[in-house]
């Protein structure tokens, strides 16, 4: 401008040098004034948010959320760029994606490298998703208790899960006393158990998405009852007798079977299995028990 003249502009950055002079009259000699002006570049603001929340935030499996970069910059803008976990989603101000996210800690970076006028400038925040519990069963005879029965009785041992929704990487085993393996995935065991205490546990060590799961049930087995008969016939003194014994228990093997007579006289013992006897007994009515030690 001319004569007493003012310049008002918004500058780009960068070194500017005003000069105003006069080249002097008749009267008057020439002058020049000078005056230099740096202009910085600014710094960009950048915002980060998760479902508009400005602050790192943790989730529980699953969830969705909204990853959001922005800025208040309008001016000469840089390019902006969002980026999730160290891989880029894609740039712009503002740049907002919805997602849902594996278990984890994860990253989400909103960042200008700048221009001619704007600084380089970024934020990070953090997601945390946290594990969800895996929904496990355990039952003997479809009950989910622990169960007492009497030998022999034949128990269904069942470990089944209904997690399914970002459990692809889950595994499933049944036990039998912490060590045995029954089977995996949804697994079944059919089986008559011996007298005694039983453990059986159903679990997963986890996932990606999912903790590691125990869960236990017990099944107590009683004693069972044996039964049995014995068969003796009518002879005439000094015959021999034979007293003949007959069973059918399951799970025996260690059982020992004796046939007594007269309380005292021993007539044959046998282990695992019914047995038989001869012996001449005295004239009269005798007495004859088939017995066990259990």
């Amino acid at each position: 401008g001319t004569g007493n003249t003012t310049f008002t502009n918004v500058l780009e950055a960068n070194n500017y040098n005003f000069t105003y002079n006069t080249t002097g009259g008749a009267n008057w000699t020439s002058r020049n004034l000078q005056l230099n002006l740096i202009v910085n570049k600014g710094s960009p603001y950048v915002g980060a948010f998760f479902n508009h929340q400005a602050t790192d935030i943790s989730v529980n499996f699953p969830s969705t959320v909204e990853f959001r970069g922005n800025s208040t910059i309008t001016l000469t803008p840089p390019t902006f760029n969002l980026y999730i976990d160290h891989l880029s989603r894609g740039n712009g101000n503002p740049y907002s994606e919805n997602l849902e996210l594996n278990g984890g800690t994860h990253t989400l970076k909103y960042n200008t490298t700048g221009n001619a006028n704007w600084t380089s400038n970024t934020i990070t925040r953090t997601l945390t998703v946290n594990k969800a519990t895996p929904i496990l069963n355990i039952s003997i005879d479809y009950l989910f208790n622990d169960k007492t029965v009497t030998y022999p009785s034949s128990s269904v041992i069942q470990g089944n899960s209904s997690t399914v929704y970002g459990g692809a990487d889950l595994s499933f085993t049944l036990f039998r006393n912490f060590f045995t393996s029954l089977g995996s995935g949804n697994a079944s065991n059919t089986d008559t158990y011996s007298a005694g205490n039983w453990n059986f546990t159903y679990n997963t060590t986890g996932g990606a998405n999912y903790t590691s799961r125990n869960l236990q049930i017990n099944l107590t087995v009683s004693k069972g009852a044996l039964s049995g008969s014995l068969s003796t016939p009518t002879v005439t003194y000094p015959s021999t007798i034979t007293a003949t014994a007959s069973e059918s228990n399951q799970g025996d093997a260690d059982v020992a079977y004796r046939i007594y007579c007269n309380q005292i006289t021993l007539m044959a013992s046998q282990t695992g299995s019914a047995p038989s006897g001869s012996v001449i007994l005295p004239a009269g009515s005798n007495s004859c028990v088939f017995n066990t030690t259990s």
